[in-house]
């Protein structure tokens, strides 16, 4: 047998629980044709891996690459820590359905969270947003987000108007019915944080019709967690659709310790049926916008009222009323642990790396009011880091057999990035695997290839087997180095080679040029 491609020398671990073994794989036509020993003589090409671990490309279940894809930038952070395949579309946010008549509050609404977006990267649904994103650098599976489904037929308004359950049910059918893999929530932000659970019900129910994923940013993840991890569980009894918990954590101080009651109340949830996983990062430090910090009763209006509020005394007065309750995210936090990363606004990037108490402090004036007033200086296009979470409830989460990694990476390009968007999987092989030995290297490698692969329906990807597609990772572990602190120079060290679809897209460590990703369109009715 003759192949195109062989990766020759490594160490393999298959993705599928196999113990390690050496071996070379063998490629053709794109697809693994054959994995064992010596088949490097009968190559066109052969790709070296002496001393290095050799392994299927790594999926990210939790990935904020869509505007990236738009504009055609951005491969290094996610193939160079060996990611093949991404989901997009997470936590609401999604750069389709848009109705032009919308248009604007779309825009406001990702603008938050992507801090170069334009109103030019709007797309009136699924098909549209494939096709401009053209060939992709990664394989890309996308979700509808639930908060453009809202604004779309709801704009801002709180409560759903005379017919829009039905209008929002139809138009997520028409964009699972083109190839969508499923619904995300981030009923953290508005307008979905308004969302009752009929709602959520009513939509879950059009997305299990369909056989797709459900992805839920819950309500809360500080004080709310129990409740809100009880109010998603309930949507998933109700409708019976495949529930991905995204980014689970407990956030706060006070909230320490909460994850292994949350787990130990997904794994009843199984027991007794349900269908349910979660996905999570491994840091202790969150990534967000600013707005989040805002009480979410004042997020029911346009962006230009919400500034005209914000300059208004009495209602400052009514933002620095709600931020002392206990529960809300600035006070379960801290000031003193909230980070500025970015900002689009040149006179606040000055505070990148200060915390909000420190730029509070540096202003001369309350915590409030310096939040008030970084809002103001660019319409809440803030990026935030939210030092949150405990290192064993991270640790935790990151190897719970329910558990898959999402890297959350939110593209930054005024500001500083998480390193999560471009090191969650380095991370997660370093620090658990190779430091701490939470888990061993097979296992590790099936819960970042075949078992993401199976939740998302791809039979055949996330294996190094015949006849899967040969999304292949070639990395030397000992020199993988996730560098982990933001502000902080390291030599951050990523993968040797990757090989998407047969093609070799990473080389030596560095990206050659080609594209070879493709967009997983799911048919009417079930999985691809």
């Amino acid at each position: 047998m003759s192949f195109d491609l062989v990766i020759a020398g490594g160490v393999l671990a298959d993705g599928l629980g196999a113990a390690l073994q050496p071996a070379d794989v063998g490629i053709t036509a794109g697809r693994i044709a054959a994995v064992g020993p010596a088949l490097a003589g009968s190559a066109r090409r052969v790709l070296r891996a002496e001393g290095c671990l050799v392994c299927p490309g790594f999926i990210d279940m939790h990935s904020h690459a869509d505007l990236d894809l738009l504009c055609g930038r951005g491969a290094e952070t996610r193939l160079l820590q060996g990611i093949t395949t991404e989901v997009v579309g997470n936590c609401g946010f999604s750069f389709y359905p848009v109705a032009p008549e919308r248009s604007q509050a779309a825009y406001d609404f990702l603008a938050m969270l992507f801090d170069d977006a334009r109103p030019e990267h709007l797309c009136a649904d699924l098909d549209e947003y494939i096709r401009r994103v053209g060939r992709p650098s990664t394989n890309v599976v996308s979700l509808v987000g639930h908060n453009l489904l809202r604004l779309y037929a709801n704009g801002c308004e709180r409560r759903l108007g005379a017919g829009v359950q039905a209008a929002m049910e139809a138009l997520l059918a028409r964009q699972l019915d083109a190839g969508a893999a499923g619904l995300s929530t981030g009923l953290l932000y508005a307008p979905a944080c308004f969302a009752d659970r009929d709602e959520l019900t009513a939509l879950a129910r059009v997305v299990r019709s369909r056989r797709r994923l459900l992805c839920c940013h819950i309500r809360d993840e500080g004080d709310g967690l129990a409740a809100s991890i009880e109010e998603v569980l309930a949507v998933q009894a109700a409708s019976g659709v495949a529930l991905q918990v995204s980014h689970l954590k407990a956030s706060g101080r006070r909230n320490w310790g909460r994850v292994p009651g949350v787990l130990a109340r997904l794994e009843a949830a199984v027991a007794a049926g349900a269908d349910v996983r979660y996905d999570a990062y491994p840091f202790t430090f969150g990534c967000s916008t600013i707005i989040t910090l805002l009480p979410t009763a004042m997020l029911d209006v346009p962006t230009e009222r919400l500034m005209a509020r914000l300059r208004e005394p009495s209602e400052r007065a009514a933002v620095a009323a709600a931020l002392a309750r206990p529960e809300c995210l600035l006070a379960s936090v801290g000031a003193e642990r909230i980070v500025i990363a970015g900002s689009v606004s040149e006179a606040m990037r000055r505070w990148v790396g200060r915390t909000l108490a420190e730029v509070a402090a540096a202003m001369g004036c309350s915590v409030v009011e310096a939040l008030i007033e970084i809002v103001l200086a660019d319409r809440g296009r803030t990026s935030i880091f939210l030092l949150q979470m405990d290192e064993d409830d991270v640790r935790r989460t990151a190897t719970h057999p329910l558990g898959l990694l999402g890297s959350d990476g939110i593209p930054v390009q005024h500001g500083v990035a998480h390193p999560r968007l471009r090191s969650a999987f380095l991370q997660m092989l370093c620090r658990y695997v190779r430091q701490e030995g939470l888990l061993d290297l097979p296992s590790a490698v099936e819960r970042l290839t075949a078992h993401p692969a199976a939740r998302l329906g791809l039979a055949e990807r996330g294996g190094l087997r015949p006849g899967c597609h040969a999304d292949v990772v070639v990395a030397d572990l000992e020199k993988l180095d996730p560098a982990a602190d933001p502000f902080r120079a390291s030599s951050w060290r990523g993968v040797d080679a990757v090989v998407l679809n047969g093609t070799v897209v990473v080389e030596h460590g560095a990206l050659n040029g080609e594209r070879a990703g493709v967009f997983v369109k799911y048919p009417r009715g079930g999985q691809p």
